[in-house]
C-alpha cells in the first residue's frame, strides 16, 4: 500500500483501495519463482528455478508442482524462464541451462517435448518468451537476438539485432513483447536500446533510448 502522504494523482482511490493481497508459500524452500502465467481455466502457473512449474487453483487453493525432464543442468538449478500459455492450454517455457524450449499439453502436464536450434551460437533459450497471434513462438537468445519457432513445422528462424556486430560486446536481449501490428520488440539492456522485428517481410531494427544508462529490461 502506498502511503497517502506520498500518493500521486494516479494512485488508487476510493473503492479501488478496498482490495486484499494474499501471499501463498510454495512447496519448495528454494523454488525461486520467476514468472507467472494463467491458463484458460483461470489457474495460475509459475516457472521455478528448480526444474519445475507450479499450478495454483484459486478455487480449491490447491498448489501442484510438475517436474520437467532432466537435462545437463543440475536438477535444482534448471532456471525456467517465463511460461506462456495459449488459448488451447498449451504451455511453452524457456529452459536456458538445458539449451531447450519446452512445451506441454494441458492433460497430462507430464508430457514435455523439447525444442532447440542447437546448431546456432549461444543458448537456444533466453530470458523471455512470447506467443504471437499467428501461432509462432518467440524468445530472446544469445544475448543479441530473437528466435522464432513455427511449432507445426518445427522450423526455427533467428533475427540478430543490427547492433550485434563482430568484435563488439553483445547488445543484450532481455524482455520481449508482441505488438498489435504483429511486430516483436525486445530490450537490449547492455546498450540502452530497444529492437524490433517488423511484420512480414520480417527485418530487425534497433532504436536508442533517450535516457543514458537506461538499461531497458522488460517489454510490454
Amino acid at each position: 500500500m502506498i502511503p497517502t502522504a506520498v500518493c500521486r494523482p494516479n494512485c488508487l482511490k476510493g473503492k479501488a483501495l478496498k482490495y486484499r493481497a494474499v501471499t501463498y508459500d510454495l512447496a519448495d524452500k528454494y523454488a525461486e519463482p520467476h514468472d507467472v502465467a494463467s491458463d484458460p481455466q483461470g489457474n495460475a502457473w509459475v516457472g521455478e528455478r528448480a526444474g519445475r512449474v507450479g499450478r495454483f487453483d484459486p478455487r480449491s487453493l490447491e498448489f501442484v508442482e510438475f517436474k520437467t525432464p532432466p537435462g545437463p543442468a543440475a536438477e535444482d538449478r534448471q532456471s525456467l524462464g517465463n511460461p506462456q500459455i495459449d488459448a488451447r492450454g498449451i504451455m511453452w517455457v524457456p529452459d536456458g541451462p538445458n539449451n531447450r524450449w519446452l512445451s506441454s499439453t494441458p492433460r497430462p502436464r507430464s508430457s514435455w517435448p523439447s525444442r532447440g536450434p542447437r546448431a546456432w551460437p549461444g543458448a537456444p533459450a533466453g530470458n523471455s518468451m512470447a506467443l504471437h497471434p499467428d501461432g509462432t513462438i518467440w524468445a530472446t537468445g544469445a544475448n543479441k537476438e530473437v528466435r522464432m519457432l513455427k511449432p507445426d513445422a518445427v522450423e526455427f528462424k533467428r533475427f540478430p539485432s543490427p547492433s550485434a556486430k563482430g568484435g563488439q560486446p553483445a547488445p543484450g536481449a532481455y524482455g520481449l513483447a508482441v505488438a498489435g501490428d504483429g511486430s516483436v520488440w525486445w530490450a537490449e539492456d547492455e546498450i540502452d536500446k530497444m529492437a524490433r522485428v517488423d511484420p512480414p517481410p520480417a527485418r530487425s531494427r534497433s532504436s536508442p533510448s533517450p535516457t543514458p544508462a537506461a538499461m531497458p529490461s522488460r517489454a510490454a
